[in-house]
């Protein structure tokens, strides 16, 4: 226990840090940890994965100027009110995220 003991503080007084929590347990439930650490390292990076191919897609799409507006769509007035609506809900989500 010394030794572990003299580890700690020559750790503390090399990192600067003050307080250290150490827990000491069975092997089974530092390996049920460790398998669970795994498990959400593989997910993290699945994610990482994911938004990188997000990304490497949403580059192949440059935003432009549309070439159309909606005066000269033809609607029937429930769907014109329904998309200027989700326009104007996306134009608000824009201002509040900024």
């Amino acid at each position: 226990m010394k030794l572990l003991s003299k580890d700690i503080n020559s750790f503390c007084d090399g990192t600067g840090l003050r307080k250290v929590s150490i827990t000491i347990d069975t092997h089974q439930v530092v390996k049920e940890e460790g398998k669970k650490l795994v498990e959400d390292q593989e997910k993290i990076r699945k994610i990482r994965k994911d938004e990188d191919s997000i990304n490497k897609k949403a580059q192949q799409y440059k935003s432009q100027v549309p070439a159309y507006n909606f005066d000269l769509l033809v609607l029937n007035g429930e769907v014109e009110k329904n998309l200027l609506t989700s326009v104007d809900s996306i134009k608000v989500e824009l201002r509040q995220s900024l």
